[in-house]
């Protein structure tokens, strides 16, 4: 059982999964701990961990914040807004814009404790920005998803974009030449 010292050094989800007897207070406090060492996030890493499911953290910490929960596979990833947020960001944050509306961002993330991650979306893109909650391991999967879609890197390079490319291949051979 949770000592009152153990008990008071949890907060917020951790707290609530402890108090709902899904994790013990010691296990609870190892994931705080565990996971601000590896600078990621608590949801993550119980889900990680494989001491809390996906799906049971999903709907606790809906219940908790009173942030709508989405299941991000009914969702259409391609309706996304693109080009809004670096995938830098959508990566160390692990969240996903899913919606634009207006002067509103709606944006999926599997923390909705995680306000670093709102706030940057919102200063990079000048619009206010409001979670949605999705499971961990879904939103996950929905990114690379949602980033494998726009991957626009290479795609671009090979584009036929009614440009003649004649005078680039002659400049280009002629650099070629001088510097063989």
């Amino acid at each position: 059982m949770a000592t009152p010292t153990t008990a008071t050094r949890l907060t917020g989800l951790a707290l609530r999964l402890v108090r709902d007897k899904l994790l013990t207070a010691d296990d609870a406090e190892g994931l705080q701990e565990a996971a601000a060492a590896e600078k990621k996030s608590f949801v993550s890493h119980a889900v990680d961990s494989k001491k809390v499911d996906s799906a049971t953290i999903a709907q606790i910490a809906s219940e908790e914040f009173g942030v709508p929960l989405l299941d991000i596979r009914a969702f259409d990833i391609e309706a996304a807004p693109t080009g809004l947020v670096k995938e830098k960001i959508l990566r160390r944050h692990h969240v996903l814009p899913i919606y634009k509306h207006g002067t509103r961002l709606y944006v999926a993330t599997s923390d909705p404790t995680n306000v670093v991650a709102l706030d940057e979306i919102k200063f990079a893109t000048g619009i206010v920005t409001e979670p949605i909650l999705v499971e961990d391991d879904k939103l996950g999967e929905a990114i690379d998803k949602f980033l494998e879609a726009n991957d626009t890197t290479f795609s671009d390079l090979d584009s036929d974009d009614g440009l003649d490319r004649s005078e680039e291949r002659r400049v280009g051979k002629e650099c070629r030449s001088r510097w063989s």
